[in-house]
């Protein structure tokens, strides 16, 4: 038997192509053909149109080629027929800048968007804070803001024609400091420590992730302030991954001194 542990793998396991495939062009009048699929499979794989100029646009994705009786969906004989038509609508840009509280421009901010999926997006800001996502859809876009020292944020911005650019701005970030010890207490080195949901549930807001340091040590200086974190820690084949290690991060003034807090607690031994 196997489990899925997908929440806790970066992209996350599912069925599929481990990267996108291509498998057909379109001609001169838009039409395409595709003769990679299976014509006794129960499900049509999910095709997606690129276009430089264009959204990507999904195609009939995950359409059920027959019933649990056996017998074919009206969508799949569509499909099946050469006769499905999918519309693209010209792309998007969003573009934005970052902040500070104090509305100063925040320089080389990661902004991801699905980071843990199988079709990232990055972009990073230059020296006035200014950012830009080419080649969207119009609707929500979500993505996640990471700047060293301030507190990682997480944002959805609507898309459409028109939209004027956005402006973030990040809060001081908090300091995140645990060391990694095996039932001994002796340092683990090298092992990945990742911020996780409860549990170590996947969550689409967060992402961060650092390997340990010789002695075991691992510090952040972008997670939220004074709030509990989930953590989870692994080193295969040597050590079983631990979840559900539960921490606090320190705040930090605007002096950039650290003030009074609860610190963040020790992993357990075999972590």
């Amino acid at each position: 038997s196997a489990s899925d542990m997908a929440q806790e793998e970066n992209p996350r396991e599912r069925p599929g192509f481990v990267c996108p495939a291509p498998v057909a062009r379109s001609d001169r009048e838009g039409w395409w053909t595709c003769a990679v699929v299976d014509p006794k499979a129960r499900r049509i794989p999910g095709l997606l149109a690129r276009h430089p100029d264009f959204a990507p646009t999904e195609i009939s994705p995950g359409t059920w080629a027959a019933d649990g009786r056996g017998a074919e969906s009206e969508e799949a004989k569509v499909v099946w027929s050469g006769k499905v038509v999918t519309t693209m609508h010209r792309s998007l840009t969003l573009s934005g800048r970052v902040t500070d509280a104090e509305g100063n421009p925040i320089a080389g901010a990661r902004l991801d968007h699905e980071p843990g999926s199988f079709r990232p997006r990055h972009a990073e800001t230059d020296r006035e804070g200014w950012f830009a996502f080419d080649g969207l859809a119009a609707g929500d876009f979500d993505f996640i803001v990471t700047a060293p020292g301030f507190a990682q944020e997480y944002f959805t911005a609507d898309v459409e024609a028109g939209t004027q650019p956005v402006e973030l701005r990040l809060k001081a970030g908090g300091v995140l400091r645990v060391r990694l010890v095996d039932e001994n207490g002796d340092p683990v080195p090298d092992a990945r420590v990742a911020w996780t949901g409860p549990g170590g549930m996947y969550l689409p807001g967060i992402n961060w992730s650092a390997s340990s340091g010789p002695d075991g040590r691992v510090e952040w200086t972008s997670a939220p302030p004074d709030r509990g974190l989930n953590l989870c820690a692994s080193k295969p084949p040597d050590f079983a991954i631990s979840r559900g290690i539960l921490v606090k991060s320190t705040s930090f003034n605007c002096a950039g001194h650290s003030r009074s807090g609860a610190g963040s607690p020790t992993p357990e031994p075999g972590s």
